[in-house]
């Protein structure tokens, strides 16, 4: 059958998350002996029994614990399976690919007879396929439980912890359920295939209503389940919409609140600012008024220093004032200065210090520099 070909390709190794959403299921009627009968509608009326047969084949996606030391325990898995129906031997052909791992091990212990329906196998199969689905339903309304119980109690913003991973955990329980929501409307779009191929079947081989009536209840019971379960799911979405819309309330108050503290801390420091800029303007300007007192005491020293510094000289002994011998002119006494002779030894040793104290100064100045230097370093 081609068109199993088409759910084929979905399997294999794959280097990345594609053709995940891909659930068909195909159908087929064939006889070898009047092909050109198959195009029109109805043929099956016309079939050769003996050697016509039918073919049906569908994949579906699951879920299964993957037994792992994960914090979501499950995987999804994809399974796929056809079955080649003979009208005249009234037999199959069966080819499953991946099955569930329970479907296995319930069929070798399953007895096939005549009066069982040649579709029957679907049944078994799609029971395995599914009976995880309650399971993993009530693990992701636990997780949804226990976030909606982080903002359950009321208190204040800054105390609930949450931030945008808190958002990130609902938004990939919202995209796990998005995607369970699919599986089982594709998987009950499969039952509804099934049911449609197993009335060409029934006609075709006469099954006896009882065996009909049973497989119709199967397939009805197994289509009520899922859709159970897609109800939950939809009540699991709505749920967690709730959550998601308090947590961006709870976020949003909360940088509101933040907001609203930053202004208050910001309006306190700029008081600051304004009592610091007073007094820097205080400072400022007793500054000025120093500094034109000193001004003035440097005008002061600057007539001071020199009157000192004549008086200081003529107050030692390296000069003094003594009587000439010889009268002037009008006949008075002449006073002369006179300077000792040593006073070249007061001007070497001014000059001495002088140098010395430039050259400790320059010194002393180029090593604060030097360490300095190495600090930054």
């Amino acid at each position: 059958m081609p068109h199993f070909l088409k759910i084929i390709l979905g399997f294999g190794k794959k280097m990345s998350s594609r053709d995940e959403n891909f659930m068909a299921s195909y159908t087929h009627l064939s006889d070898p002996m009047k092909e050109s009968e198959l195009k029109e509608d109805g043929f099956e009326e016309n079939l050769h029994r003996d050697t016509a047969t039918s073919h049906i084949c569908y994949n579906v996606r699951h879920f299964e614990r993957h037994g792992r030391e994960l914090d979501d325990p499950w995987s999804c898995r994809q399974s796929a399976i056809h079955q080649g129906y003979s009208f005249g031997t009234r037999q199959s052909r069966w080819i499953v690919v991946q099955p569930p791992v329970v479907f296995l091990s319930n069929l070798s212990k399953r007895r096939f007879n005549n009066t069982s329906h040649p579709l029957d196998l679907h049944i078994q199969y799609l029971n395995t396929a599914t009976a995880e689905w309650r399971e993993y339903l009530n693990h992701i309304a636990e997780k949804l439980k226990l976030l909606d119980e982080v903002v359950a109690i009321f208190k204040p913003y800054g105390e609930f912890g949450l931030d945008f991973s808190s958002k990130q955990q609902i938004h990939n329980l919202r995209r796990k359920l998005f995607y369970a929501q699919s599986i089982l409307a594709n998987t009950l779009d499969i039952l509804k295939t099934i049911g449609s191929h197993e009335k060409t079947v029934a006609r075709m081989i006469g099954l006896p209503p009882s065996v009909r009536d049973r497989f119709q209840r199967e397939i009805q019971n197994l289509a009520r389940e899922l859709r159970n379960y897609m109800r939950t799911t939809r009540e699991l979405l709505d749920f967690s919409d709730a959550i998601r819309l308090m947590y961006d309330d709870i976020l949003r108050f909360y940088g509101q609140e933040l907001a609203h503290n930053n202004g208050a801390r910001l309006t306190q420091i700029a008081q600051a600012d304004s009592t610091d800029t007073k007094t820097i303007v205080s400072l400022i300007d007793k500054t000025y008024q120093d500094s034109h007192m000193v001004r003035i005491v440097t005008v002061i020293t600057l007539f001071y220093l020199p009157a000192n510094l004549v008086m200081s000289f003529f107050s030692t002994t390296l000069v003094w004032f003594d009587n000439d011998d010889e009268r002037g002119q009008t006949g008075s006494k002449v006073s002369v200065l006179r300077v000792h002779r040593e006073m070249w030894i007061a001007v070497l040793t001014t000059v001495l210090l002088a140098t010395g104290t430039i050259l400790i100064s320059s010194w002393w100045e180029r090593r604060a520099r030097v360490t300095d230097l190495e600090r930054v370093c």
